[in-house]
């Protein structure tokens, strides 16, 4: 899907601050001429966005000739069948990073951050639901595969639950927080933004339980995943490897700042910035520094295959497949010696 065109040069905002290198400051002089397209379907949430759109202000990735197409999706099974089916060069999750690729379907290339604490089970206040134990033998709303489904796998089993104690109705996150603000069902396992609209509608809604009330038990990593086909485009992966190395940078030395812009770019429709601060606060997020150190000691590796293990507790992966089928910590590892030389 991603293809090159010739561009003229463009000056990177004078805002950027790049002390992560020569390269990566040389690189932030203007974009070059040629310019390769890469399409990137994504999901609109801080813990897989704040990175990209941070890039995007700031011409991070079209400094190193980079231009991404975007498509927004819903949740990331939709995302990784599209990416499964050829549409996606590189697709940005959640939780389910641990699985399609697990399947063989894709390769793990960048981490973004853990979503710490960005999952949720809620309830509604006439429900008679107050713990997790309290769920058991009732109907709960999630998509199943994702995220929240992996929070509430995570929750039943620290309560010595069987993981088909709550009976699960599977739909679209759209549709399952709509049952749940209509009274259709007494339980939802969400993910951030929709508790922002859950204590607007419904601000009697009890917190049943949330991540990180489990961390790092329930550590689920977020990040890129390059579809099988693009995964051999070396050059044109290194290069967004590094706007990403740029983008991350300008996020956690300039944070208020880059948050700006990712709220001014893709959230003052439908978050405050105080609740941007809020959700941004939920990650645990790591400099570029810190990331090679995690890439180099198998942390990111572990913490895939961790997520992964429960995929394979749930019955949605047939077996565990070692992280290192589907993820090269020396993709990310190369771009980085070059953008802190």
């Amino acid at each position: 899907m991603h293809r090159s065109r010739t561009a003229r040069a463009l000056t990177i905002a004078t805002a950027l601050t790049l002390a992560g290198g020569a390269a990566a400051a040389t690189a932030a002089a203007s974009a070059p001429d040629e310019v390769t397209t890469v399409s990137v379907g994504y999901l609109h949430t801080v813990g897989v966005d704040a990175i990209m759109h941070t890039g995007l202000a700031n011409d991070t990735f079209i400094s190193h000739g980079i231009e991404l197409e975007l498509t927004q999706f819903d949740s990331g099974i939709s995302l990784s069948q599209a990416l499964a089916g050829g549409s996606l060069d590189l697709a940005v999750m959640g939780a389910v990073i641990s699985n399609f690729p697990a399947q063989g379907q894709g390769h793990a290339v960048i981490a973004n951050n853990i979503e710490a604490d960005t999952a949720r089970i809620w309830a509604a206040p006439d429900a008679d639901i107050t713990t997790v134990e309290d769920l058991d033998g009732r109907q709960l709303a999630t998509v199943q595969g994702t995220t929240a489904h992996v929070l509430l796998h995570i929750a039943l089993t620290e309560a010595g639950m069987d993981t088909d104690a709550v009976q699960i109705v599977n739909s679209d996150m759209a549709t399952a927080v709509n049952a749940f603000l209509s009274g259709a069902v007494p339980a939802l396992s969400t993910w951030a933004p929709n508790d922002i609209r859950i204590e607007e509608q419904m601000p009697d809604a009890v917190v049943v339980t949330s991540a990180g009330e489990y961390f790092p038990d329930a550590a689920i990593l977020g990040g890129w995943v390059a579809s099988n086909d693009f995964i051999d485009e070396t050059d044109t992966l290194h290069r967004l490897i590094l706007g990403w190395l740029d983008a991350n940078h300008l996020l956690m030395t300039e944070t208020e700042a880059s948050l700006d812009q990712v709220w001014e770019a893709a959230y003052e429709e439908n978050l405050t910035r105080e609740q941007l601060t809020d959700q941004f606060a939920q990650l645990r997020s790591y400099t570029n520094e810190e990331w090679a150190e995690l890439y180099t000691d198998g942390s990111v590796g572990n913490w895939l295959g961790q997520v992964e293990q429960v995929f394979v507790d749930l019955g949605g992966l047939d077996e565990f497949v070692d992280p290192s089928e589907f993820f090269d910590p020396q993709i990310w590892l190369d771009a980085y010696e070059e953008w802190s030389a």
